[in-house]
């Protein structure tokens, strides 16, 4: 201590006096808590004055008003008084793995003198006071008061930016993954904007966790199902949105934004994204952007773009009004935030930048940040979970039970059934028998040594359709399932493409993992039943929301990849972002930026919705690409269940539930060829026979080899052979109500269906209901005829290749007609062999619309005059559009009105449920 901090502080001299007097004058004892107050206030003032040179600024987030196209982010750095900060080693890789964009940043160093026009405030030990200086007791007093303060204006920080961390919520509703891809590059963005986001199906974040609370701003991408039912991913979510015991102010507080998507074929055109939105505003939450519907029909990208577009800019409103001021801009980093990791690495950034700068203008998207972290298992949990994936399913899956609707008085036609089990929690049904609907010469016999005998009049017609039948004795479904609904099938993957991926990967295949968010990601306590720690960047993870449910983890690498993943799908350009990442080699990486680039659509095209490459074929076509297992599992789509019209009745097959499908099998071009013809300038060319390659469906070529031993007996006819007992086969199923597409309650008025292909399956179930309500309502004749002198007509048209090929059901049908349950059978064979010359000739293919043009006064009369109800079931793409152009025709023609006006009454017709169809892509 030297003289001149006595000359600068009194206090210490008055701290002198007190240890002095008290031996010299006794009566200084009195004055003593005064003097030692006096002390602990020099104490307070000397450790406050001696700190102030190092004084380092840690700069918040502050706002800015919108930035302009070509602006770029600013960052401010603190320069410290004394040395420079030090740079992070790994602000490097944290940018490479988070999508590039906070590189964008300019990194300007700014001093730390405090400056009078600015408007941070000065350190708090140089506020001048207003008004005489207190001392003593007061100044204590006054101190301790202004730390309060401070710290209840840092708890005050904290929550904004704690809101501001809660950002965007992403929540998709996708069944065939286009409403997910959507979503995924939405929170990419946002991520590469600087804005905090999540990213979830709606089923796994859960409606519960909804609220102004924890999701302030909600954007919802939402696509329909079948004619107008939730995506598989959203059914929970959606039938908990639609309660009606929910309160009236239940999302107050929250405000949301909508993008649908849509097919305008489909009777119910945006059923569920207007289904979200209507009940949000019902709810109480507040549009912060208007929402928009996209039609596939016209073309999805130009719209969805276009809203994206301007979606920064109104999320930029709500934040910066939502977190006082605390918010960051359209596209711009809030100052202070040089990148996720901090620091003045002003080099690094702005080579950083340059590489983004250079993405950007070539359209590659941000790279989406990977949501999860794995958490291996030790070898006694591993060896459990193993243990049970190789037996099957579990005694627990087995004896699984739905009980959602037992006892609840619920009609299956009722609005309030939505069906039993799900895709997370199946029936596990015993597969009862299997047989081919098709002829028997394209099925491969042990005799043709593997190979499929092909039809010798016309080689190329190979279709095999298979019916197969599954016992749901005590399931629950025997109760509610009606003609028109579906089940829905999980499929796995073939395992040989799986095991090839492991091993191209490296990965262990019997290493056994869980799913957790990551560690700098985590706010809560408790995420999928398993606790977690917090860090710094965080996002509340609330308690009903999952992480890749769809692995049903824990579980192992190969059944991850065998039951969880779409390997087969074409690759989305979210998925080809990921794997460019991750390729050490410079041209392989450029290419794959390229393809999933706006400048490369074209080849994109060719490369991969043309050619349709598995994974397993994209990295083969990229050796150096080696992606972690956690963000190639995040990237992946979830492996979507298969629906299949049901094709029988209850009041004829009450335990049993029978579906026909065709096994899948289609051509591309060779992916190798597509990348050659692509890089060469091409692309358009038609390719040669030798660069074209056969493709199979996942789910029916595993459904086919699964019922391979079924088919084979009755085949052979040793089904009867006891001593040659099957194993018991199961798949993993669930029951979706088909809506309005049911058989009409009333009898008198006409039917007509209308079922080419496998589309004629759910029209079998409603023949056994109709013959079995015909036959409960009036008593057969003596010849075994049904009496309908009551029933109103019931036509069907169905249409298949060949007589002798793929007239399926055929003795059903026949029996329908000649008992007349079926007033009318219309057969259109496409492929028939020609009669004679003059058919020769005429060479053009008969279809389904080609008899109902032929018919349409008939059906005009049938359809309006008698108000009958039309159905259509089966494609979607060719048939359903050219059978409702003939309907259109035809009530133009009989009504006398222009198509035009026809269609308006066509479309009147669908919403009265009289005209309506189940039709896929």
């Amino acid at each position: 201590m030297k003289f001149q901090d006595f000359k600068r502080s009194p206090g210490l001299l008055v701290a002198f006096a007190a240890v002095i007097l008290p031996f010299t004058v006794p009566l200084v004892f009195l004055l003593f808590p005064v003097l030692a107050l006096g002390a602990l206030y020099w104490l307070a003032s000397y450790n406050a004055s001696g700190s102030n040179a190092d004084v380092e600024i840690n700069a918040n987030a502050i706002p800015r008003g919108p930035a302009s196209e070509n602006e770029q982010p600013v960052c401010i750095a603190a320069k410290a008084s004394t040395q420079p900060t030090p740079s992070s080693s790994s602000s490097a890789n944290s940018h490479e793995s988070n999508g590039a964009a906070a590189g964008n940043a300019k990194t300007i160093v700014a001093d730390t003198t405090p400056n009078p026009t600015s408007e941070q405030p000065p350190p708090p030990a140089t506020v001048a006071a207003s008004g005489p200086k207190a001392v003593g007791g007061a100044a204590i007093l006054a101190k301790l008061k202004a730390q309060k303060a401070a710290r209840a204006a840092a708890e005050a920080e904290a929550k904004d930016a704690q809101a501001q961390q809660k950002g965007l919520t992403i929540l998709y509703a996708s069944q065939l993954g286009t409403a997910a891809e959507i979503a995924k590059n939405i929170h990419a963005e946002a991520e590469s904007k600087g804005i905090k986001s999540r990213l979830a199906a709606m089923n796994d974040f859960g409606f519960g966790n909804i609220s102004a609370e924890n999701t302030p701003m909600v954007v919802m991408v939402a696509s329909s199902t079948g004619d107008g039912d939730a995506p598989d991913n959203s059914s929970k979510f959606y039938n908990e949105v639609k309660r009606r015991s929910n309160a009236t102010d239940r999302l107050a507080g929250v405000s949301f934004t909508c993008l649908g998507l849509g097919d305008s074929n489909y009777t119910r055109y945006m059923a569920v994204p207007r289904v979200f939105k209507n009940r949000f505003l019902e709810l109480g939450a507040t549009i912060f952007y208007d929402c928009a519907e996209a039609d596939e029909v016209d073309g999805l990208e130009e719209i969805v773009d276009a809203w994206i577009s301007k979606l920064w800019s109104a999320v930029a409103v709500v934040i910066e009004s939502g977190t006082k001021d605390r918010g960051v801009n359209d596209g711009t980093l809030a100052e202070g935030e040089s990148s996720r990791t901090g620091g003045t690495q002003v080099e690094a950034e702005k080579q950083a930048g340059d590489v983004d700068e250079i993405l950007h203008t070539l359209g590659v998207p941000a790279l989406p940040k990977v949501r999860v972290s794995l958490q291996w298992a030790d070898a006694a949990t591993a060896a459990s979970v193993l243990a049970a994936e190789e037996i099957g399913p579990t005694s627990d899956q087995l004896a699984y039970r739905d009980v959602s609707y037992s006892g609840s008085g619920i009609d299956a036609d009722s609005d309030d059934f939505h069906g039993l089990y799900s895709p997370d929690q199946p029936f596990w049904a015993p597969v009862t028998d299997a047989k081919l609907l098709t002829a028997t010469f394209p099925f491969s016999t042990p005799s043709s040594g593997g190979t499929p005998i092909k039809d010798p009049i016309d080689p190329d017609l190979d279709r095999r359709v298979l019916h197969m039948e599954v016992d749901i004795s005590g399931s629950g479904m025997e109760q509610f399932y009606k003609p028109g609904d579906s089940i829905g099938i999980l499929p796995e993957n073939d395992p040989r493409m799986v095991d090839q991926i492991i091993t191209r990967l490296g990965y262990d295949p019997d290493a056994v993992f869980s799913v957790r968010a990551p560690e700098d990601n985590i706010t809560s306590a408790h995420v999928n039943g398993h606790t977690s720690g917090a860090g710094s960047n965080n996002i509340t993870i609330g308690a009903e929301e999952k992480l890749l449910s769809h692995l049903k983890w824990p579980c192992t690498v190969r059944h991850a990849f065998l039951h969880g993943c779409d390997m087969t799908t074409p690759p989305r350009k979210s998925l080809l972002r990921v794997l460019a990442e991750h390729c050490t080699e410079i041209t392989e990486k450029q290419r794959l930026m390229f393809l999933c680039s706006r400048q490369g659509r074209d080849s994109y095209a060719t490369e991969i919705l043309a050619a349709r490459p598995s994974l397993l074929e994209l990295l083969n076509g990229f050796p150096s690409c080696t992606p972690p297992l956690d963000a190639l599992l995040d990237a992946l789509p979830a492996l979507p269940p298969r629906m299949y019209s049901i094709t029988c009745s209850p009041m004829t097959c009450p335990n049993k539930i029978q579906v026909a499908f065709t096994i899948v099998k289609y051509t591309s071009t060779k992916y190798d060829d597509s990348m050659t013809r692509s890089s060469t300038g091409n692309g358009t060319a038609p390719p040669a026979a030798s660069h074209i390659t056969q493709r199979e469906g996942v789910a029916t070529t595993w459904l086919d080899r699964l019922c391979t031993p079924l088919i084979e007996s009755s085949y052979q006819k040793q089904s009867t052979d006891t001593s040659n007992a099957l194993r018991p086969l199961r798949v993993p199923i669930f029951l979706r109500k088909g809506g309005a597409f049911k058989t009409p309650s009333d009898l008198s008025r006409p039917w007509i269906m209308i079922g080419p292909g496998t589309g004629v399956a759910p029209f079998r179930g409603f023949l056994q209901e109709r013959r079995a309500r015909i036959q409960k309502e009036s008593n057969m004749s003596k010849d075994g005829a049904i009496s309908t002198s009551s029933t109103g007509e019931c036509w069907l048209y169905f249409g298949c290749r060949r007589p002798d090929l793929d007239y399926l059901y055929e003795s059903d049908l026949k029996s329908f007609q000649q008992d007349g349950t079926l007033t009318r059978l219309e057969v259109a064979f496409s492929r028939a062999p020609r009669q004679n010359q003059d058919e020769k000739k005429d060479s053009k293919k008969v279809y389904v619309q080609h008899f109902m043009a032929q018919h349409r006064m008939e059906l005009y009369n049938l359809f309006i005059e008698q108000k009958g109800t039309v159905f259509v079931c089966g494609d979607g793409a060719t048939m359903a559009k050219d059978v409702h152009a003939t309907l259109v025709n035809i009530i133009a023609t009989g009504g006398k009105v222009t198509e035009a006006e026809a269609a308006v009454q066509l479309s009147a017709l669908a919403k009265e449920g009289r005209y309506v169809r189940d039709i896929w892509s």
